[in-house]
């Protein structure tokens, strides 16, 4: 039968190696709940500063003005799901701080009643030795007594002297009471060691059934820790989930077009680009007339007048350039300029080197007649440089 009662006895007088095997087996068992209560302590003392950690970031200043509408409402979620996660690690850790609390009283409460067993079970097994060597050297002495009186017996008559032979009867006289009496404290011993024997036994049998149940309940209580705090992770899991789920459901509602109309019109500043600056000919009679930009009938464009080179430029809504930075694309790549009549005539708004043998020089007031009526889309028109007389390449955005 496999339980303690059964397979943990001794193997003589002197042994008590059964009952050390099973005391060394609680202590050891007592050690690996210190473990489990250690663990659960310190991860309840992490769950602590983790939680007061997510508190001290989520209370980090922020400017209240940097954010509008649809972000704002999803950092101001997150913000307050994060708080709610401080919250739910806190009281996680207080769990676990609660459970190895128990624990710890369930292994002091374990470990002193070992040590009762054990001082009364070294107080028996001394007992049982001692007895045992006593009665050892006493089988011992009554063997020899015995021996000594049978040599009496067997010499007293062989004298033909009566005075010898008077003191020989005396002296197997002698020893056989020496042997009665040591037959006698023999026995006594015999007596006392079985006495103690039966004690030992009563005493071994009960203190393995004790120590089985001392393991059992270890086994369980330790088995149900564990199970607990597994439970709560689980529960913990689950509702970090629910967290970060309703995070989800308000980042999905987060709309830059919506956020970035809603900032542009609370913060805008104008609705008007500057004004060109025209280059005014010191030799020029006439001045042309800079004026500011009138729309032009279209959204988005404007006319600017006061040369003989006015043209229409195009200017993208603030909305329509939001919407393309949301989808990732340029507003030139989105929209890209018009082709422009061949016989139409540019000013040089910049100077510009040129950087390959095809591309011509310009400065700021050159005229530039087209000489190819080539798109524009890549950025480069081909013409010639009134100044210079000089025909090639030159860039787009450095004529108007």
């Amino acid at each position: 039968m496999m339980n303690f009662r059964s397979n943990f006895w001794e193997s003589d007088f002197a042994s008590q190696n059964g009952f050390d095997t099973l005391a060394q087996h609680i202590k050891e068992g007592q050690k690996s709940c210190k473990w489990v209560e250690d663990y659960l302590r310190n991860r309840a003392k992490l769950e602590e500063e983790f939680s007061r950690k997510l508190v001290q970031i989520t209370k980090a200043e922020r400017s209240s003005n940097s954010d509008f509408g649809t972000m704002k409402a999803t950092i101001d979620q997150f913000r307050a799901q994060t708080e709610l996660e401080a919250t739910f690690h806190q009281n996680f850790g207080q769990k676990l701080f609660e459970e190895s609390q128990r624990l710890t009283e369930f292994r002091e409460r374990q470990r002193d009643e070992r040590k009762k067993i054990e001082d009364k079970m070294h107080r028996t097994n001394k007992q049982k030795k001692d007895l045992h060597l006593r009665m050892v050297n006493l089988k011992e002495n009554y063997h020899s007594r015995c021996k000594l009186a049978d040599k009496a017996d067997a010499e007293k008559n062989k004298s033909n002297k009566l005075k010898e032979v008077e003191k020989s009867r005396k002296n197997a006289q002698q020893m056989r009471s020496n042997a009665e009496k040591a037959d006698e404290e023999y026995k006594q011993a015999v007596t006392n060691i079985e006495a103690s024997r039966k004690q030992w036994v009563s005493e071994h049998t009960e203190t393995c059934d004790t120590f089985q149940n001392m393991e059992e309940t270890r086994i369980s209580q330790v088995r149900n820790v564990i199970w607990k705090f597994a439970n709560c992770s689980s529960e913990l899991a689950c509702k970090l989930d629910d967290t970060e789920e309703s995070i989800r459901k308000t980042t999905e509602k987060c709309d830059p077009k919506t956020d970035i109309r809603d900032f542009t019109s609370k913060k805008k500043v104008g609705i008007h680009p500057l004004s060109p600056i025209v280059y005014t000919s010191f030799y020029v009679e006439t001045t042309p007339t800079v004026v500011s930009p009138q729309p032009n009938g279209n959204e988005g464009e404007y006319a600017f007048a006061g040369s003989d080179y006015a043209q229409v430029e195009r200017y993208e809504s603030p909305y329509e350039s939001a919407d393309l930075i949301i989808a990732g694309v340029g507003a030139a790549a989105a929209a890209p300029a018009p082709a422009v009549a061949a016989s139409e005539i540019f000013e040089a708004i910049y100077s510009y080197a040129p950087q390959n043998s095809d591309e011509i020089e310009l400065q700021q007031g050159d005229r530039i007649t087209k000489t190819q009526n080539v798109s524009n889309e890549e950025g480069w028109m081909k013409g010639t440089n009134m100044r210079t007389n000089q025909n090639g390449f030159f860039p787009c955005n450095y004529v108007r």
